[in-house]
């Protein structure tokens, strides 16, 4: 039996409720297992590292990069991602960024890969938006 297990997670939402109600249901857990075996010493520590984000369709910023889309005759597909971003970071400081796929397939798995043709689309989508 080992004398420290370090567990460590992860708990995202863009929805600040529902972060918060699972944060909450992670420390009853861990108080519950606490109380279940006096004999050990549970410390929980929850840090919360970014705020998440939710662009509306009227958001400068993707009102831009739809047009510049519209002018590459690529259709826009908007939706939300549940990952954070450098675009967390930034919309954090009012800083108005969108985050632009990049053609990637399976992402942060061992099977990622992308589409050279999609990733080329991705890099002339930057070049033209910030040109206009």
């Amino acid at each position: 039996v080992p004398d420290l297990v370090h567990i460590k997670g992860e708990i995202r939402s863009r929805n600040t409720k529902k972060l918060e109600e699972h944060s909450s249901h992670f420390r009853d857990v861990t108080a519950k297992v606490a109380l279940d075996f006096p004999q050990a010493s549970i410390e929980t520590v929850i840090e919360k590292e970014i705020d998440g984000y939710i662009l509306s369709n009227s958001h400068q910023m993707l009102i831009h990069a739809k047009k510049v889309l519209a002018e590459m005759k690529i259709e826009a597909i908007h939706h939300n991602s549940g990952g954070l971003t450098d675009a967390n970071v930034f919309n954090a400081n009012r800083i108005e960024v969108v985050t632009i796929g990049i053609g990637s397939y399976l992402p942060h798995t061992l099977d990622e890969y992308v589409i050279i043709p999609d990733m080329v689309e991705s890099a002339r989508f930057c070049e033209m938006a910030v040109k206009v």
